[in-house]
């Protein structure tokens, strides 16, 4: 009888401990809007809509787009919500800093 109360008693410890932690947050995956910089354009930093082509929204890089070798200047970028208007799938107005850079290619 005895290891049967240990038992019960290890459960309903168990269960009351796992009430006070906080259940794990799941890594949610968002969208990127996906860019092709025009040519000349590949070593700046920031970027304006007539810089950039838009190309998919998803929040994956898009693959073969810039298929010449060796990888330089930067070739397909992605913008976040903040800096695309999202109607048009064109940036806002302004200057705008990629939240990330995918492909790149040769050529300015």
């Amino acid at each position: 009888m005895k290891k049967y109360l240990l038992g019960i008693t290890a459960l309903v410890m168990a269960v009351g401990l796992s009430a006070f932690n906080a259940p794990k947050k799941k890594k949610k995956a968002f969208d990127l809007y996906w860019f092709v910089v025009k040519p000349n354009f590949g070593g700046l930093s920031g970027f304006t809509n007539g810089m950039v082509d838009f190309v998919v929204k998803s929040p994956y890089m898009p693959e073969g787009i810039c298929m010449v070798f060796p990888w330089i200047y930067k070739c397909t970028i992605a913008f976040e919500d903040a800096d695309v208007v999202t109607s048009t799938n064109t940036l806002a107005s302004g200057v705008h800093y990629p939240a990330y850079v995918g492909e790149k290619r040769p050529s300015l």
